[in-house]
């Protein structure tokens, strides 16, 4: 069984302005990554714009991250594909690759999603990360796994920190500091995201299209709410 304590961060998509994988930005995110005890990396989320990826880039961004990511970090990654074949074929792809663990990114409901989730962990050799119970292989998604955490890795380790030390006001506090950025990055989405990235030092850089930059406005908005907060 996988250990799901401590912060898990699912990874973004580096881009060049082309539309491009941005290798050496890939390359340098994993490398700031790699100086802070966050547990496990996700690779190819839908924080990672995964809808938009290529089954070829899904498998060269896998292979990316775990080439530079430090041995002790264990990594996931995500499959996004509605298909069951597709899913069980792109996740043994991806275990060839290393992968630890498969994510699973259903996008299917009720007993679609429940018989989606379970064909799949039937199917692969290391444990599924999904919302079912009472299946052998599946475990559920670790509890923190903040899309934020790309921009503010060490803030989210403090939460968590202060959370199994039993220091409650703490955690509290770092919660309450993060909360306007969280609410900034849910409503713009990935885009915010990336930006916030740019200015805490990692590399966020353009989203994928159809998704587009942020205007001035709310580039200010995000600043504003990460006023105060650095990693």
């Amino acid at each position: 069984m996988l250990n799901l304590q401590g912060v898990w961060v699912p990874l973004t998509t580096p881009f060049t302005f082309e539309g491009e994988l941005y290798r050496a930005k890939v390359a340098h995110n994993v490398a700031r990554l790699n100086l802070t005890s966050v547990v496990g990396l996700v690779v190819g989320s839908l924080t990672g714009e995964a809808e938009t990826l290529t089954w070829e880039e899904s498998l060269e961004l896998f292979h990316l991250v775990t080439q530079g990511a430090d041995a002790a970090k264990i990594k996931v990654a995500a499959v996004s594909r509605a298909g069951v074949r597709e899913a069980v074929a792109l996740s043994h792809d991806l275990i060839t690759r290393g992968a630890q663990a498969i994510l699973l990114n259903s996008p299917w409901t009720g007993a679609e999603h429940d018989l989606y989730c379970r064909t799949v962990a039937d199917r692969v050799s290391v444990p599924v990360l999904a919302d079912v119970t009472g299946h052998p292989n599946i475990q559920p998604p670790p509890a923190i796994l903040p899309p934020l955490a790309n921009a503010l890795p060490y803030a989210y380790i403090t939460v968590y920190e202060a959370t199994r030390t039993r220091e409650p006001e703490a955690a509290d506090d770092w919660r309450a500091r993060l909360a306007p950025a969280e609410q900034v990055i849910a409503r713009h989405g990935i885009p915010a995201l990336k930006y916030a990235m740019e200015l805490t030092g990692y590399y966020g850089g353009p989203p994928r299209l159809p998704r587009v930059p942020l205007s001035p406005a709310v580039q200010a908005e995000v600043e504003q709410a990460l006023a105060g907060l650095r990693s």
